[in-house]
């Protein structure tokens, strides 16, 4: 066994929680924090209990989520977080950005690699390597997400969501959304976040395609704003990343993470994904079902730029893939590109809205 991977399993989770700037709750020497596999916040979504979704081993060895019963180690804990999954079923690049994370937090440098035989043939000029993604600092959207509150607690908020027929405490429940505290002065925000305020109160995370929160938006209330959905910018700063992020609720976080169902979901049921527009509608969608529908569809809000052939590899064969984006151009290539990237998926089953057409999409530009 590797001597990162030995000296890893030897570590607390408070150690590397801490670390990775998890937001803890500590009560009667007990510790807790949010779940890295289903993002659950509290342990127990409709009691009054508000410990963490997942709590720890008294010797801080092992943890747990009280939600979806994921569990691990302080290694599996820093995969979720890093990778989007566990450890042993990460593809080698996120391992890889797994070992680098431990092993600089280790002191023990970066991954060794060996050198190759010398080629026998001048080798080819090397391509240049992807830029890497430009998110806003993880820690920052983490802390965030905490100082906001429960959308029904948020009186503007829940007027909002009432008037488009959406029920605010169920998506407080599911944690779908949250709200920027009434009160909450700008320097107490991050950056990239500051300029939402007064109007982008509804908060909304982003996610990439192995379900790990990458960003967040702020979602106007105003009617008519001049821009509806606004991304974290920083005056000056190199804009950050939009594309390839998704609004998704916890069973699309847990399927996009595993790329197939999760481990509790049974094989006799088949997985229904509908793929919407926004998060207005991604928010109404996610929140039709009931808590007693266990088998409810997952759910993914979708905007420019966001579906890409990675995501379309994260949805597992056999599903039924709802693709119901707007009447409009934008949703019309949307829904093309979403189609595309399937369409060469046997085992999926795609469903489009009343209106499109499997042959139009042949004809619909792609953006």
């Amino acid at each position: 066994m590797a001597e990162w991977v030995e000296r890893m399993r030897t570590v607390t989770v408070q150690a590397v929680a801490a670390e990775l700037g998890v937001e803890a709750t500590v009560r009667s020497n007990r510790w807790s924090a949010p779940c890295p596999a289903c993002n659950a916040a509290k342990r127990h979504t409709k009691s009054r209990d508000k410990r963490g979704a997942v709590g720890v081993r008294s010797d801080g060895s092992g943890w747990r989520c009280f939600q979806c019963d994921e569990a691990g180690d302080a290694l599996d804990f820093v995969a979720w977080h890093v990778g989007g999954g566990r450890f042993r079923e990460l593809p080698e690049h996120r391992k890889l950005e797994v070992r680098g994370w431990c092993s600089a937090w280790l002191g023990l440098g970066g991954p060794s690699h060996v050198a190759p035989l010398r080629p026998s043939t001048p080798p080819l000029p090397a391509a240049e390597p992807e830029p890497p993604p430009n998110y806003p600092p993880a820690g920052e959207v983490a802390a965030l997400w905490a100082a906001c509150v429960r959308v029904d607690a948020h009186a503007d908020v829940s007027r909002w969501l009432y008037d488009r027929r959406i029920v605010a405490a169920d998506v407080a429940d599911r944690d779908l959304a949250r709200a920027l505290p009434p009160d909450v002065h700008p320097r107490d925000l991050p950056a990239w976040a500051r300029w939402w305020l007064p109007d982008h109160e509804l908060v909304v995370q982003l996610v990439d395609a192995h379900g790990v929160v990458r960003s967040a938006v702020g979602r106007s209330l105003r009617p008519n704003p001049e821009l509806k959905t606004a991304p974290p910018f920083v005056h000056g700063a190199p804009t950050f990343q939009k594309g390839g992020l998704v609004f998704a609720c916890g069973l699309a976080r847990q399927v996009l993470a595993r790329g197939q169902p999760p481990e509790w979901w049974p094989s006799d049921v088949q997985l229904q994904l509908y793929v919407t527009e926004g998060e207005k509608k991604w928010c109404m969608r996610s929140t039709v079902c009931g808590d007693s529908d266990e088998y409810a569809p997952a759910a993914i809000g979708v905007g420019s730029g966001s579906w890409t052939e990675e995501m379309a590899a994260r949805i597992p064969d056999g599903s039924v893939v709802y693709v119901t984006t707007d009447h409009n151009e934008a949703g019309a290539n949307y829904a093309t590109k979403i189609v595309r990237s399937l369409c060469n998926r046997s085992a999926i089953q795609i469903v489009l809205r009343p209106g499109y057409s499997l042959e139009a999409m042949n004809t619909v530009r792609c953006v």
